[in-house]
């Protein structure tokens, strides 16, 4: 599998993350450490994954799953799965040993850290982009249409919403997932995502993950590269 969600690595991401652009030349030997830190994170790496979906009712600014009393107060929510008759809520994480290693790294030899935890950064987005298309591929939910990928800190909808998610999701047990009061995911690099099934494609077409934060219409989310010292 891991050869698999690899073809999902973006290099260019990478390379955003480091604050390279098309102006900055990457030396030599910056893709050798770069090479050197996907093959370490790579080989470092735990991929788990749990989800579910149920039935929601969406309105203008608030999305609620009908068979329980969870709320998710968000008009940007609302408007990305509009045309939703399911939710999909997911957790995915790389485990325990990637995030130690980052953090040993960043105190042993800094430069090195900084490069291994951009490129875990980026494989755990590739995994959630493996899984997506897995469930369009092997149609895990059946004919239902699938939408984009959405997660708390994005647009209106607050990190602090990771903590709902996770507790109905049990990632704690299940993942070895926890939230800070915040809504931060420890192990460090997890991701709590949300896509909506639909009987019908979907008309909303925002640039979430996985794209440019130049052209993403999400101009207060909250791992916008350049905000809050992302």
């Amino acid at each position: 599998m891991k050869d698999e969600i690899m073809q999902y690595v973006s290099y260019d991401q990478i390379l955003r993350y480091l604050h390279y652009n098309e102006t900055i030349e990457v030396e030599a030997s910056m893709h050798q450490l770069i090479q050197e830190a996907l093959n370490e994170a790579l080989a470092l790496a735990t991929f788990k994954s749990h989800f579910q979906h149920e039935v929601v009712e969406v309105k203008e600014t608030r999305v609620t799953l009908s068979n329980r009393t969870t709320v998710f107060e968000s008009k940007d929510l609302a408007t990305f799965v509009k045309d939703a008759q399911r939710l999909v809520m997911a957790g995915v994480t790389l485990g325990h040993a990637i995030t130690k290693r980052i953090e040993n790294r960043m105190l042993i030899k800094p430069s090195y850290g900084i490069v291994l935890d951009a490129c875990a950064s980026v494989i755990a987005d590739a995994y959630c982009d493996y899984l997506q298309d897995q469930m369009i591929e092997t149609q895990a939910f059946g004919d239902y249409y699938i939408s984009q990928r959405y997660s708390p800190g994005y647009g209106d909808l607050k990190l602090s919403e990771n903590k709902k998610i996770a507790e109905i999701l049990a990632l704690d047990k299940k993942l070895g997932i926890f939230t800070t009061d915040y809504g931060q995911l420890l192990p460090e690099k997890s991701v709590i995502f949300i896509l909506g099934l639909s009987e019908s494609p979907f008309k909303t077409q925002l640039k979430t993950c996985g794209g440019s934060c130049e052209t993403c219409l999400l101009k207060h989310c909250t791992y916008r590269r350049g905000q809050n010292g992302v």
